[in-house]
């Protein structure tokens, strides 16, 4: 039985092994289930049947895949995020795709070596003894 995070109910299956199976081993397998939600998943077997039959229950074995996507960002063009996903129990990241860049949570801003660039304001910030030409140029080429 799966369940959503709520425990409210999404679906349900069973499997039944055949009747050539008396007093022999059978492979009971069920079809792979894609789960696209957090939640739980219960599994349980049992022997329900009316007849005087053993059976034994050995080897049960649930794989749980998960997806190889850990996080996904969409972005505006001036580099603010939306439609972002990052998967539950999954490390934090800071660092974006530059190597060194990476997010202050205090600002907001995506910091580098040499500077501090604000996505919502497209605005960039530079520290050092060249800033005013330097900062001057960036800014005209952001805003062309």
């Amino acid at each position: 039985m799966l369940f959503d995070a709520d425990m409210t109910f999404i679906t349900s299956g069973f499997k039944q092994i055949s009747t050539a199976a008396q007093y022999q081993q059978e492979l009971v397998a069920m079809d792979a289930l894609i789960i696209d939600q957090n939640g739980y998943l219960m599994a349980y077997v049992s022997n329900e049947s009316d007849q005087l039959n053993y059976v034994h229950f050995d080897d049960l074995t649930i794989v749980h895949s998960k997806t190889p996507i850990v996080r996904t960002d969409d972005y505006y063009p001036f580099g603010l995020t939306f439609n972002s996903f990052t998967r539950s129990f999954s490390m934090p990241q800071p660092h974006k795709f530059n190597a060194g860049i990476e997010r202050n949570e205090t600002t907001g801003y995506d910091e580098t070596f040499y500077r501090q660039y604000a996505p919502l304001i497209a605005q960039v910030f530079l520290y050092g003894k060249s800033i005013g030409r330097t900062c001057a140029r960036i800014l005209v080429q952001i805003l062309k």
